[in-house]
């Protein structure tokens, strides 16, 4: 009797051996491409007034079995135009984004003038977005110098298009 046992026992932890290499196997086996993309970046948005901006983006995706992630820095000029009002202010910025399957979060650093005044912002951003070519964002902007421009706002809506003009994948 106690023969038989050893040899279950046996056989038992044996199979159990090649189970976990089957399992192992499985791990190995999941799917992910990186992609590297050159955007040209196009954006228009609200801040008391409407603006546009025009940009390079670059950045690296990684889609897989597990969803989607994507994260990329970008370079832009910014136009706000002249209203009755408000004169025209210009802007050139630099700033960083992250995308996980639909939440989009980003970061900005931004000098405007309007070639009388000047002032440089932050504005940190929280959004939805489509995989890293198209994003609707909402941003609250910190201002250094008190905010001299009357038609810019401390909130700032904005939808962006990064469109691919170079496409690789690694």
């Amino acid at each position: 009797m106690i023969r038989y046992i050893v040899i279950i026992a046996l056989f038992l932890s044996i199979n159990n051996c090649f189970s976990q290499d089957s399992t192992y196997v499985f791990h190995n086996r999941k799917h992910f491409d990186n992609i590297k993309t050159n955007d040209i970046r196009l954006g228009i948005g609200v801040n008391h007034t409407f603006y546009s901006e025009i940009g390079y983006a670059k950045h690296l995706s990684n889609i897989g079995d597990t969803g989607y992630f994507s994260r990329g820095y970008y370079v832009a000029v910014e136009w706000l135009p002249k209203s009755p009002n408000f004169t025209d202010v210009y802007a050139i910025k630099v700033g960083y984004e992250v995308s996980a399957f639909l939440l989009h979060l980003g970061i900005e650093t931004k000098y405007q003038t309007d070639f009388d005044k000047t002032d440089f912002v932050v504005t940190p951003k929280i959004g939805f977005g489509l995989f890293t070519y198209v994003s609707l964002s909402y941003g609250y902007t910190i201002s250094t110098n008190k905010s001299p421009f009357e038609n810019v706002s401390k909130n700032q809506f904005s939808l962006i298009f990064n469109i691919p003009a170079r496409k690789r994948t690694r």
